[in-house]
C-alpha cells in the first residue's frame, strides 16, 4: 500500500497553540467598566486579586488603588443591578 506524503498528520481534537492565562480573561472582563483603562484594571487585579473581591470592595478601598473618579466608575458598575 502507498501513502500518500501529503497526509495530515495532526489531531483536529486537539487544541492548538496555548491556552491564555486566567489573567488574560480578567482582565479582558474589566475592561468592560467604562472609563477603566488597562493600567487601572491592572492595578485592581494585583490589589484584589479576584473579580468577586473587586466586586466587594467598598468605594474607599477601591478609591486608594485607582483614585476617586475611577473609582466611584467602577463601583456602580457593579453594585447599579
Amino acid at each position: 500500500m502507498v501513502r500518500m506524503g501529503c497526509e495530515d498528520k495532526s489531531n483536529p481534537f486537539m487544541l492548538r497553540g496555548r491556552v491564555p492565562p486566567l489573567e488574560t480573561y480578567l482582565l479582558k472582563t474589566l475592561l468592560t467598566v467604562p472609563s477603566l483603562g488597562e493600567t487601572k484594571a491592572q492595578a485592581l487585579l494585583l490589589k484584589f486579586k479576584s473579580l468577586i473581591n473587586i466586586c466587594n470592595a467598598s468605594l474607599e478601598d477601591l478609591t486608594k488603588v485607582i483614585g476617586a473618579s475611577s473609582a466611584q466608575q467602577v463601583y456602580n458598575f457593579f453594585h447599579s443591578c
